[in-house]
């Protein structure tokens, strides 16, 4: 009685499992993952460069025109500068002195 039931149990089960992914692979295959506005957005592009644009940019961008970047040293540190730290030094406690 107890492998008629398992074998029954094990059947539906098995029958459940095909059946539910065989809908989620229909769902896949039947949905558009892509949104529509993206779509519209998403043309091919041009691959022809133009060069007028390319040559008006030069010329408004002349090396002479861009400005320099100005390189300085950063600032040296000096003793006298210098922030003295004073040390600790730890003194010996007895267990009475607490």
């Amino acid at each position: 009685m107890f492998n008629k039931d398992l074998l029954i149990f094990s059947i539906m089960t098995f029958i459940t499992v095909v059946v539910w992914t065989s809908l989620e692979v229909y769902h896949v295959y039947t949905t558009n993952t892509v949104p529509q506005s993206l779509t519209e957005v998403i043309e091919p592009l041009d691959p022809k460069l133009n060069t007028a644009i390319i040559e008006s940019l030069k010329s408004r961008f002349d090396e002479n025109t861009l400005p320099k970047p100005v390189i300085t040293q950063p600032p040296v540190a000096t003793k006298s500068a210098a922030k003295l730290t004073p040390t600790v030094t730890p003194t010996p406690t007895t267990i009475e002195d607490l």
